[in-house]
């Protein structure tokens, strides 16, 4: 496969209408083979390259507010439709290695009859997977549909990771429900890094669900079409599914951290307690045998040859009766 799907930082890909795409540098190679006039073209850039600002402004003459929303450092999930074209900024899931999968990943659009332009910093592999299709002859034949093709990744990568959450959480109600002493202290730390997941991706696709709802509803020429209509819908449904599995996830967890806490709660208590008897018990055995210890004269029977043996009676006398008072409190 050609070098450039290793790399995808910055590209730009004609499509044929077909379902495949070509490079321009083919073109030129052979342009017998491609056509002339391209139907439309992906253009891939790293909103932080300066270059970037100026080709969308400039060459593509795209307004200047515009530019600065698809080039903004911060960005969360929104769309707004212009005269010329829809602006649309989503986050993917960051699957890039040595990655934190809920530091998701900002890709912005620009897209309008002719092109679609993504805009993005870090890797993607929505990009990516759309990016090979076309050169398989097996991918998008519009810009919207390459649009919409991402979306279907972006939801498809989401959705798998949410899926691993809702494995992870049943995993932890078995080994919350099994736990039966304090050895197993790691599990506040998993059920936090859980929330922690879910909170961050939840924060970025409830908004995504109403950007994919409003879509449907967008007059623009570019998503026209049913066929386009019915995929937004689709993904639509199945960022609803996912955002109710994410609150699924997130009530079970909230419960499981409070059962976690009632039950270390009690195995702490219990270890109190049995501390507590053994101090209740041994407290007035070493304050005889501390008397018994002292260095003077006048201890009772200490030349006798019994007075050992009698003293360790009278202590088992003792723990015998501190038991059995205990067992009448109810404390046993």
């Amino acid at each position: 496969m050609n070098d450039t799907t290793k790399e995808l930082s910055d590209f730009t890909i004609i499509l044929d209408g077909k379902g495949g795409g070509y490079l321009p540098e083919q073109e030129q190679t052979d342009k017998e083979k491609f056509p002339n006039t391209p139907n439309n073209f992906w253009q891939n850039l790293d909103y932080k390259d300066p270059e970037a600002y100026r080709l969308l402004t400039e060459d593509y003459e795209i307004e200047s507010t515009v530019a600065d929303a698809l080039c903004d450092e911060e960005t969360r999930p929104r769309y707004f439709a212009t005269e010329k074209g829809i602006v649309i900024i989503l986050r993917d899931v960051n699957l890039n290695k040595n990655s934190d999968i809920d530091d998701m990943v900002s890709l912005r659009f620009w897209i309008d009859d002719k092109k679609i332009i993504s805009l993005s910093h870090r890797k993607s592999k929505s990009i990516r997977l759309v990016f090979e299709k076309l050169l398989k002859k097996t991918g998008p034949k519009t810009a919207a549909e390459c649009f919409i093709d991402i979306a279907d990744g972006i939801v498809s990568n989401i959705e798998n990771v949410v899926m691993e959450i809702r494995d992870n959480t049943d995993d932890l109600e078995e080994r919350v429900i099994n736990l039966d002493t304090l050895s197993d202290f790691d599990l506040r730390e998993s059920l936090s890094e859980l929330r922690r997941e879910i909170i961050s991706i939840r924060r970025y696709s409830n908004p995504q669900k109403d950007i994919f709802l409003n879509l449907q509803h967008e007059t623009s020429s570019v998503f026209k079409g049913n066929k386009n209509k019915a995929r937004l819908r689709e993904t639509y449904n199945t960022l609803v599914k996912i955002i109710e599995d994410l609150d699924y996830a997130k009530d079970h967890l909230s419960v499981f951290y409070e059962e976690l806490q009632s039950k270390m709660s009690i195995n702490m208590n219990r270890i109190m307690y049995m501390i507590s008897i053994v101090t209740v018990i041994f407290m007035p055995l070493g304050l005889i045998t501390g008397l018994l210890g002292i260095n003077v004269a006048g201890i009772p029977y200490a030349e006798q040859h019994w007075a050992f043996a009698a003293v360790c009676g009278f202590l088992f006398l003792l723990v015998t009766v501190l038991l059995a008072i205990m067992r009448k409190l109810h404390w046993l």
